[in-house]
């Protein structure tokens, strides 16, 4: 377990998701959007008629701007306020909107290793997707948000989540109240949480 300081996101971060020829938008969310492994996300009643869950991997942020590991993520969305919420946070960052698992360390890890990312509700595979597909990898990630502000160490960054070909969140991955939901990214680990009402 890490105390982690900024959380520091990216969006459109792989191929097929948005304009492959443009840079991942950047945005924060604040602590009180963390959600533990075994966790309950409490499902948004403000402005929603839809939300989804997709996996992300999380960097964390050593010591002068290094890797120190990462986390599993999830990537929630409100989708009635995605195409109008022009900074994110509304649609991605309300309260428990960033679930994570336990830290796994860098050294336990093939950093230039390909991912395999995907997500289960209710125990039926709705999402899977590589790590080959970022557009900015994880080095290039880290590079990207340190030139936008300063790091600190045991900072997160969320790196984004692939497109299931021939599927998407208005397709697979809505949820409900009571959805039981598990990411998992090969390498790293195995995240688990529940909507509740």
């Amino acid at each position: 377990m890490i105390e982690i300081n900024n959380i520091h996101c990216l969006a459109l971060n792989y191929n097929g998701v948005g304009n492959d020829n443009e840079p991942p938008l950047y945005f924060l969310k604040s602590k009180n959007c963390i959600t533990r492994n075994h966790g309950i996300i409490p499902y948004p009643k403000f402005e929603v008629e839809q939300v989804w869950t997709e996996v992300e991997l999380a960097i964390v942020v050593g010591k002068g701007n290094t890797i120190k590991g990462f986390m599993v993520a999830g990537d929630v969305t409100c989708g009635n306020v995605c195409d109008r919420d022009h900074h994110l946070p509304m649609s991605k960052a309300r309260t428990g909107f960033c679930p994570l698992n336990s830290f796994t360390s860098i050294h336990d890890v093939d950093i230039d290793s390909e991912f395999t990312m995907t997500t289960h509700i209710n125990g039926i595979e709705t999402q899977r997707g590589t790590t080959h597909d970022m557009k900015y990898n994880i080095h290039q990630s880290l590079e990207y948000i340190s030139k936008i502000i300063k790091l600190q160490e045991d900072d997160i960054i969320l790196t984004g989540t692939p497109i299931t070909p021939g599927g998407g969140p208005q397709y697979d991955c809505l949820v409900q109240p009571g959805d039981k939901i598990k990411h998992t990214i090969e390498g790293i680990g195995t995240l688990t949480y529940e909507f509740g009402l």
